[in-house]
């Protein structure tokens, strides 16, 4: 096997490690969930109406993030109604599409 594909192998090894860990150490619900492989058996990505981000993270970082998009909300509704109008828009069309596929 040359060099390079040593070289690769062994950060492919460590990247692995390094997700292990992080699964094992990460709250319950989180939100950022990524999975490799192969895309027919990777659990599909599911908007959770009960994660609960505050409790997650007891630091405070997740207040400041929801503070600034609040923010960000606000001054779009007030300033750029047009770019408010599409983002709640395109937000409710997620919403609408899933629930068809409950029906």
């Amino acid at each position: 096997m040359p060099k390079d594909g040593e070289a690769f192998e062994e950060k492919a090894l460590l990247d692995m490690k390094k997700r292990k860990f992080m699964n094992e150490i990460r709250p319950p619900m989180y939100w950022n969930f990524f999975e490799d492989g192969p895309e027919m058996s990777r659990v599909k990505h599911v908007l959770r109406y009960n994660a609960k981000p505050t409790e997650c993270y007891s630091d405070g970082r997740v207040e400041k993030i929801l503070t600034t998009i609040e923010e960000i909300g606000m001054n779009l509704r007030k300033y750029e109604e047009s770019k408010w109008a599409m983002l709640m828009k395109q937000t409710i069309k997620i919403f609408e599409d899933q629930n068809k596929q409950y029906k």
